[in-house]
């Protein structure tokens, strides 16, 4: 099939052009953490159960029908499928619309442009979806740590999404035994200590063993770690103000991010 062009994924392919052309990357959301995505939906999983697998399958087969613009779910609930930023197909699962807008997850269709392996399939033939959950802003985490993510392919679950999807449907899809979201962090656990922590220094603090929160864009101390190590990015500590500048937006930086290159200086003789 490879060599073959599929005539959905050819279709496809030119609206994704048209949508990558018109928006480019401005729309993409800023990353969140696994922790949060979980957290935003504790009491929503544990008070209903959990999206049923068999709405996700339905909206899954609309993504790769481009003969359809919209899904209605066993609720009643009839949801647009939309093209993203990126021309992926996609559907935001709205399942409370009052509480939260943009959704607790939203199913899109496995971008093409990856060199990951569910993209390789894709491009030859397979139809991929991803269950992407959300947290309290409508942001998920990164593709690059996608764990908390689910997977459709070929009309099957190939992949748990344990912040949102119904534990029994995936016990009797698959024949295990879904394993439940991370325990709460306690509601009475301590502060994190957040660290004013610069760009250039950020290798250091996490050597030291901090840690980086992606909801607070900021390195923090776990519990366990005394603070004397990290007295000099410590915005509580009496030489703090003297020591190390306060960061800001442009030192709060994902600790995937690599190093920013400095323009090139123009000698003129």
């Amino acid at each position: 099939m490879s060599g073959n062009t599929v005539p959905w994924r050819a279709e496809l392919a030119a609206q994704e052009a048209r949508i990558a052309q018109q928006h480019g990357r401005k729309n993409m959301a800023r990353n969140t953490s696994s922790e949060a995505v979980y957290e935003a939906n504790a009491d929503w999983l544990a008070a209903t159960g959990g999206l049923r697998l068999a709405d996700l399958l339905s909206v899954h087969d609309a993504i790769f029908d481009l003969t359809k613009n919209h899904v209605t779910l066993s609720t009643g609930l009839t949801l647009p499928v939309v093209v993203s930023a990126n021309g992926c197909r996609r559907v935001d699962m709205v399942v409370d619309p009052d509480a939260r807008p943009k959704g607790r997850c939203k199913l899109m269709a496995q971008n093409l442009k990856t060199g990951s392996k569910a993209a390789q399939r894709a491009r030859g033939g397979a139809q991929i979806s991803h269950i992407i959950p959300l947290d309290a802003q409508g942001r998920h985490t990164a593709a690059a740590y996608s764990h908390d993510w689910g997977m459709i392919e070929e009309g099957k679950l190939a992949k748990h999404c344990r912040a949102v999807l119904n534990a029994q449907d995936v016990a009797l899809a698959t024949g295990k035994r879904a394993e439940p979201p991370p325990k709460r962090r306690k509601v009475d656990a301590a502060p994190r200590r957040f660290l004013n922590c610069p760009i250039a220094e950020k290798d250091a603090a996490k050597a030291l063993g901090a840690k980086w929160d992606a909801a607070q864009r900021k390195w923090f101390v776990p519990e366990g770690l005394a603070m004397a190590p990290f007295a000099r990015w410590d915005p509580t500590a009496p030489s703090a103000a003297g020591s190390t500048p306060a960061a800001d937006e442009s030192t709060l930086v994902d600790p995937n991010q690599v190093e920013p290159r400095q323009a090139p200086v123009l000698v003129v003789d």
